[in-house]
């Protein structure tokens, strides 16, 4: 083994063999984590992604759904839009109809 060297206070130096080492070491554990920041910013990246396509999967649904709706309420519009539907409707529904002619009065 080699001998490690002293300096003027009496400390004793690191052989080169030991700088190397501790420069690998430090080297290293850099990098380690490098790499851990990468793979926790990889797997936040990775959820976030399936978060948003459960949202878009829950807004799309939710738009087919008021599509749905829509269709029903311009079908609807467009029964009371119709005179004949109204007559039927009032007739059988509110039991309405037409008003004989001693009923009406002309205002002038």
């Amino acid at each position: 083994m080699e001998a490690e060297s002293t300096d003027s206070q009496g400390k004793s130096k690191p052989s080169p063999v030991q700088r190397s080492f501790r420069r690998w070491l430090v080297l290293a554990g850099v990098l380690g984590a490098i790499m851990l920041a990468l793979a926790i910013t990889n797997v936040w990246f990775h959820i976030h992604f399936v978060q948003d396509g459960y949202k878009l999967a829950s807004l799309q649904a939710e738009h087919e759904q008021l599509l749905t709706v829509r269709r029903k309420l311009r079908l609807e519009w467009s029964q009371l839009c119709d005179p004949s539907y109204l007559e039927k409707l009032g007739g059988e529904k509110h039991g309405l109809a037409a008003p004989r002619p001693n009923q009406k009065v002309i205002l002038r």
